[in-house]
């Protein structure tokens, strides 16, 4: 017997697939699994536990709001140009540190 692990689509798809594997005699058991929920993707269950900057002579760190330091990944960041005032919003994958 091999075990097959699909997502749960609904109920009408998962008696679909059953009905199928048991008119082939399908050796097979299957398990429906749950999809990942809004808050799996968005909630950590560990917020605190993420790596804090090491460096002491960060420069970036200081000019930072809240409890944020530059090892963010995701970050949405705003520059405004020392010549001409011009302001540039953007978004990065990757650390802030990496970034800038």
């Amino acid at each position: 017997m091999v075990n097959l692990k699909l997502p749960y689509i609904s109920e009408q798809v998962s008696t679909k697939i059953l009905r199928f594997i048991k008119s082939q005699s399908l050796p097979v058991t299957v398990i429906f699994l749950p999809g990942k929920k809004l808050r799996d993707i968005f909630c950590s269950s560990r917020p605190y536990d993420r790596r804090k900057c090491n460096n002491i002579n960060c420069l970036i760190c200081p000019k930072l709001q809240g409890d944020i330091d530059c090892s963010i990944t995701g970050p949405v960041y705003q520059i405004t140009c020392k010549h001409c005032d011009e302001i540039y919003i953007g978004e990065s994958s990757r650390s802030l540190h990496d970034r800038l």
